[in-house]
């Protein structure tokens, strides 16, 4: 009777739409939950509407860039399409002497003529020689000393002041004293060249290794 009353309780609650206890809670075939347009697995396929919209932001990030492009690249290229137009114009009324102020066109074909007949790429070559020779002159010297007073308060105390006084005279006056000293050729050259490029190499190494961040000095370590 009382197994009979239960089961009649059951068939009851089941008729009026409310879950008992002795079934699990579980949809039916037939009303199962909708959770997305990609089917019953619970993940949602990109609607129109997202896809709309990635698409403008897309297209508005390519607009930006071309742009940015524009804005950057157009202007100088305009100024300077001007500059040779106002060159020329100044260069053909005879405003300016060509002896003072030469044509653009006449310019140019004596460039192009250095290039190919003349010493013009033997000079640039000497020339790059001696600029990478006085650079790694340069930086073989200011870099250990940079890290030097970086490190060490007495160094910075004991060389800062002589740094700052090597500036006080020009590079270009100690060129004659670099030729009697040294002689002519390669060597003084770039010797002249280490001693502009010493002192801005020293400073930003100094204040790049004074200004790092302990937590990526830290992150360093670890790595």
């Amino acid at each position: 009777m009382t197994e009979g009353h239960g089961r009649g309780a059951t068939a009851t609650a089941g008729a009026d739409g409310e879950s008992t206890a002795d079934e699990p809670h579980s949809p039916r075939p037939g009303h199962a939950r909708k959770t997305g347009d990609g089917g019953g697995n619970g993940e949602k396929s990109p609607s129109g509407a997202g896809r709309k919209m990635t698409g403008a932001a897309s297209g508005a990030t390519l607009a930006n860039r071309r742009g940015t492009l524009f804005r950057s690249v157009l202007p100088p290229l305009v100024f300077g399409l001007l500059l040779l137009v106002v060159w020329d114009i100044v260069t053909r009324t005879g405003a300016v002497a060509e002896f003072y102020l030469p044509a653009p066109l006449d310019l140019a074909r004596q460039f192009l003529d250095d290039v190919f007949h003349g010493d013009l790429v033997d000079y640039t070559e000497e020339t790059v020689w001696e600029a990478l020779a006085g650079s790694g002159i340069g930086i073989g010297v200011a870099l250990p000393l940079g890290y030097l007073i970086a490190r060490s308060e007495i160094a910075a105390a004991a060389l800062q002041p002589y740094v700052a006084a090597s500036q006080a005279m020009p590079a270009v006056a100690l060129a004659p004293l670099l030729a009697l000293w040294i002689g002519y050729g390669l060597l003084p050259i770039a010797v002249l060249c280490a001693l502009l490029v010493f002192f801005p190499i020293i400073v930003n190494t100094v204040l790049g290794l004074r200004s790092l961040d302990p937590d990526v000095m830290g992150a360093a370590r670890v790595d």
